[in-house]
Formats: structure tokens, sequence, C-alpha cells
């Protein structure tokens, strides 16, 4: 395990495969009735979300590498 805070293509790289993992869990939880279809779909969106903002973050910080040259 690495001794680093993650950076921000590690920290996308893990909620897609968070992600991955819900999509593939998900439906058996559903069916299973552990989980509502509803809130499946939320926390999946949520991460949607979380990663939404990562990707822009990273894009802010490479236009401000770009501007600083």
């Amino acid at each position: 395990m690495p001794d680093h805070w993650p950076t921000i293509n590690e920290q996308i790289m893990e909620i897609d495969r968070e992600i991955a993992l819900r999509y593939r869990v998900y439906p058996r939880f559903v069916a299973n009735g552990k989980l509502k279809p509803e809130k499946a779909e939320w926390q999946i969106r949520c991460l949607k979300a979380a990663r939404a903002s990562l990707l822009e973050l990273k894009g802010q910080r490479e236009n401000a590498q770009l501007a600083a040259l």
C-alpha cells in the first residue's frame, strides 16, 4: 500500500472501481431486498458526482499549471 496521500488520478481510479463494483453487486442486493432500487441509484449517482468533481478539479489544476508557464 502506498505511503502517500492518493493523487487525483488515483482517487478517480478508485471511484471508477467502486462504481463498477456497485453495478455488479447492487442488482443482487436489490433482488434480495437488502437495498431499495432508489437507494442504489442514489449511491451510484453520488459516486458519479464525486468523480465529476474530481475531474473538474483536475482540469482546473492543469489549466493553472499551463497558465503559470
